[in-house]
């Protein structure tokens, strides 16, 4: 997981990049005059402008948000799965237990995705930015987003 996540993160990178550019409905990319143009293009001008090093900005913050995510998952699924009881028919035989494992399942994502939803905003904050860097590291954009932003900027999106 870990080193699978570190080696897609230069697509994350450029996949933000490219999602943050303004096309009006009238134009494409290539008629826009944006300086992010398809992947490949996109990594070659982060790498050279910026130094190949940032096409992994935020990765740091993705490996946490990947196992505090996979963490708060697991806990809540298995407690959920204690809590929510299996129904038993008449026969003594389980019913339902598909349905309250996907009740499980879908309250375990919710939660792993509510608990870590500030890590992954930090991750596409640290990501998009471009030279000169707005935050220098990650205890210093947390400060900066609070102080700016209050606790309910890391909830924005």
């Amino acid at each position: 997981g870990l080193i699978t996540r570190a080696m897609v993160a230069p697509l994350d990178v450029v996949k933000i990049r490219l999602q943050l550019q303004v096309v009006s409905r009238n134009q494409t990319i290539a008629t826009s005059g944006h300086k992010y143009r398809g992947i490949l293009k996109t990594m070659m001008t982060v790498a050279r402008e910026e130094g190949i090093r940032s096409l992994w900005k935020g990765n740091l913050i993705a490996e946490l948000l990947w196992g505090a995510y996979m963490s708060c998952q697991f806990f809540t699924y298995t407690t959920l799965r204690n809590i929510v009881p299996v129904y038993k028919g008449d026969d003594g035989k389980q019913k339902f237990r598909t349905a309250r494992d996907l009740l499980c399942g879908a309250g375990a994502g919710m939660a792993g995705t509510v608990a870590t939803y500030p890590l992954d905003f930090l991750r596409t904050r640290f990501a998009a930015q471009s030279e000169p860097k707005v935050y220098k590291g990650l205890l210093g954009g947390i400060t900066m987003i609070y102080a700016a932003e209050g606790a309910s900027g890391f909830f924005r999106g």
